[in-house]
């Protein structure tokens, strides 16, 4: 499903429902890098602190997310408050309580695209090496969706906006027909 050039967001939606239902967690959100690779945005989240970090960035450079995306290693962190690495600013913004987290690079081929976490374990107790290897086999599908959707709106802003002046596939009268985003695209509507 998350290879099919349809909604990134829906598909995103769909991803954390399952990373959080396969490591048994309250939460989960996907931190994509800005254009500049400098800040992490919250892109989805989905657990009670959706309503309040949509949007938020923090510094690359900033908590266990920073690190793991450095050292491309997902990482099991137990103790949040034991952990120097813990960008504490995000609970107390939104008064949400992280206990522990698995915490996912997102590398689609070489490119760093961000991290997916997982957020405290259900009915307490720490995660496991386990669920750990499913949440990287997921990052990974997660890492390739992202990148090509972001090469998908490259398209069509290059081609699409400036050679047609439309805003999205839409109602194009002159797909890219060898392109397969656009074919699939046409046939979904």
């Amino acid at each position: 499903m998350l290879a099919k050039p349809v909604d990134l967001a829906d598909l995103l939606e769909v991803a954390l429902y399952c990373s959080m239902e396969a490591a048994s967690a309250e939460a989960a959100s996907i931190l994509l890098l800005d254009e500049t690779k400098e800040s992490f945005q919250f892109y989805r989240v989905e657990g009670s602190a959706k309503p309040l970090l949509g949007g938020s960035t923090f510094p690359v450079t900033e908590g266990v997310a920073g690190r793991v995306l450095e050292t491309l290693e997902a990482e099991i962190v137990d103790d949040v408050e034991t952990d120097p690495r813990f960008y504490e600013q995000i609970d107390m913004k939104t008064g949400y309580q992280t206990r522990n987290m698995i915490a996912v690079p997102l590398v689609a081929g070489d490119e760093r695209v961000g991290v997916l976490e997982v957020l405290n374990r259900l009915g307490g107790g720490s995660f496991t090496a386990d669920e750990r290897l499913i949440l990287v086999s997921v990052a990974d599908e997660i890492a390739f969706a992202v990148r090509n959707a972001t090469i998908f709106d490259y398209v069509v802003n290059t081609y699409c906006r400036r050679r047609q002046g439309q805003n999205s596939c839409k109602g194009c009268e002159r797909p890219l027909g060898s392109w397969t985003p656009c074919m699939r695209y046409s046939e979904f509507l």
